[in-house]
């Protein structure tokens, strides 16, 4: 795990978020400055991805389903957020609170 992955995960409040959220299969991209999680309790998505840009220093967001035929599907993608901006983003699509 990379230095920008580890400030993100501090910025996002991410041991909160992982516990309210039911996230699980927590991945790190180093190469991406990326976190690849699954999620439960909603019905639109049950993957996420978010990416640090440092070239422009903002992050997106994007959304997947994973369907029981292990087909995925993007649903939704947040672009050019900042790092107060993602949980506001996660919490506004999938409906779950990030903290309490």
């Amino acid at each position: 795990m990379n230095e920008y992955i580890k400030t993100m995960l501090e910025q996002i409040k991410f041991n909160r978020m992982r516990v309210m959220c039911g996230i699980s299969s927590v991945t790190y991209d180093n190469k991406n400055n990326s976190i690849n999680f699954a999620f439960k309790m909603c019905k639109k998505a049950n993957r996420c991805s978010i990416r640090y840009n440092d070239i422009v220093d903002d992050y997106e967001i994007k959304f997947w389903k994973l369907n029981s035929n292990y087909d995925m599907k993007l649903v939704h993608a947040n672009e050019g957020l900042f790092f107060d901006e993602i949980n506001k983003a996660f919490e506004e699509f999938t409906g779950l609170r990030t903290s309490l």
